[in-house]
């Protein structure tokens, strides 16, 4: 069973990630190794994953190799890049908060549906927020591009800062959240 993913994204929406040079980046830092056999787009854990993922609490068991209990190990998977900005959620996904009032919004959901998804107004101060600009507390992320890393529980790992500068190359700066399963990509229509 797979507890969770941490699930990183380039917080500019706009213009996708080379995604063959960021992969080429990863590797040379060796965050991912081998691809997984069959899917170009997932890899298995680099010889220094540990060294660049930082992992909380007294003895995280992160199965970094398919071991004899069957137990999937952890892998890197890389979604996107996608034409539309994508709200990655899942069910651990709470509602969020407006950055300029503080308001939680409880019927995010249903506010997405009835305003065709971007921006969503506030109920509280009545200003119009776009989706990214909503404080997700890192359990949801808006982005074209992900890149997600199974095998971990919500708060349990943090990348650390020579991944976050390798993944943000010459680029915008990178963030993260955590989404466990069931996970959900909905397109964020620009108005």
């Amino acid at each position: 069973m797979n507890p969770g993913y941490l699930a990183l994204f380039p917080t500019a929406i706009e213009s996708p990630v080379n995604t063959p040079e960021l992969i080429t980046r990863l590797t040379e830092i060796q965050l991912i190794g081998s691809p997984v056999s069959g899917h170009s787009d997932r890899f298995y854990t680099g010889a220094h994953f540990l060294q660049l993922i930082t992992f909380m609490g007294c003895s995280p068991a992160i199965p970094l190799e398919k071991g004899t209990d069957d137990k999937e190990p952890c892998i890197l998977r890389f979604w996107g890049p996608y034409q539309s900005p994508r709200l990655f959620t899942g069910g651990n996904s709470r509602p969020p908060r407006c950055p300029l009032c503080r308001n939680v919004l409880k019927e995010w959901r249903s506010a997405l549906e009835r305003q065709e998804n971007n921006p969503i107004e506030c109920p509280e101060c009545s200003k119009l927020i776009d989706v990214e600009r909503l404080n997700w507390r890192q359990l949801a992320g808006v982005g074209r591009q992900f890149l997600t890393i199974s095998q971990v529980f919500p708060g349990e790992a943090v990348p650390v800062g020579g991944l976050m500068r390798c993944l943000e190359g010459e680029g915008e700066p990178w963030d993260y959240c955590y989404i466990q399963e069931p996970l959900q990509l909905t397109p964020i229509n620009r108005r």
